[in-house]
């Protein structure tokens, strides 16, 4: 359609095995996206219901003027889903079950594919998955809510490959397994890591002012990752593996929080430890930095 708004108000839009051209504004009730479907167009598509994007063959999500989602979202199947040069906003909860990967990017130029959890809202993902560009073009995570992995005892990847960047300027809950994010990204937000739990960067990342927290490990193994502002690492351990700290903010430790260095960096920013300092591995590491 052209021109105006199609309404599909308190109605079900079912896409499956066609792709569907969106050239003007729809609001629908309900949508269901499954094995096949494409949803494209410049149209700005909103789903005051709930949106199912599920099944075990690709799907994908291509409209630039952004679908957006207001009574939740649930993804499943093994099939990947692609949020290839398209938008999607999620304005209310999503479950995530990590059977299948999540690709973000654009295989139609260089315009990126983005997902934006909003704030207050929760991604939750309840098993090991992989969000990924194999794509091309540029992709783009930006959480403003809650990321929570909650499941799967192995580990959810943020992979780079083609540009990926993953954004937090809310919470990171790790509460289960590995939550390993090779993206770039600049963070202001808060992470969280459960006892047992691992929280790992490798991926270049700027973090302002952070507070690292909830007893698990962060591990940066990794790429250079700068700190500005005063950065807190509380009943957490820190280990160094591969990567190299920088920037002109600090990071400081509490008495309940260790520092493992066993190759790596640790170049301009600041650290100051109030646990353990252990100094080990087989690989080179150094201590650079003039501000302690």
């Amino acid at each position: 359609a052209n021109g105006g708004t199609i309404s599909a108000t308190g109605k079900t839009v079912n896409v499956s095995s066609s792709t569907v051209l969106i050239s003007s504004a729809m609001n629908a009730g309900s949508l269901f996206l499954t094995s096949g479907g494409t949803l494209q167009g410049t149209g700005a598509i909103t789903v005051s219901g709930a949106f199912n994007w599920s099944g075990s063959g690709a799907s994908a999500i291509s409209t630039g003027g952004g679908l957006t989602v207001n009574g939740g979202t649930t993804i499943t199947g093994a099939g990947e889903k692609l949020v290839n040069g398209g938008v999607l906003i999620l304005a209310s909860d999503t479950s995530w079950d990590g059977a299948g990967r999540i690709q973000l990017g654009n295989s139609f130029g260089s315009l990126g594919g983005s997902i934006t959890n909003q704030v207050t809202r929760t991604f939750e993902v309840s098993g090991d998955g992989t969000l990924a560009n194999d794509i091309g073009g540029s992709g783009v995570f930006n959480n403003a809510g809650t990321f929570l992995k909650s499941g799967g005892l192995g580990t959810t990847s943020i992979r780079l490959s083609n540009p990926l960047t993953f954004n937090n300027t809310g919470r990171v809950d790790v509460q289960s397994g590995t939550l390993s994010i090779g993206a770039t990204g600049t963070h202001t937000g808060l992470f969280n890591v459960a006892p047992g739990k691992t929280l790992n960067f490798s991926g270049d990342n700027s973090f302002t002012a952070e507070t690292f927290q909830g007893g698990g490990t962060l591990t940066l193994s990794g790429g250079t990752q700068s700190f500005a502002g005063a950065n807190v690492v509380t009943g957490t351990t820190l280990t160094v593996n591969g990567a190299t700290l920088n920037g002109s903010g600090s990071i400081a430790l509490d008495n309940a929080s260790g520092l493992n260095l066993s190759s790596g960096v640790i170049g301009n920013a600041s650290v100051t430890v109030g646990g353990a300092f252990n100094w080990s591995g087989s690989g080179a590491s150094a201590i650079s930095t003039g501000g302690g």
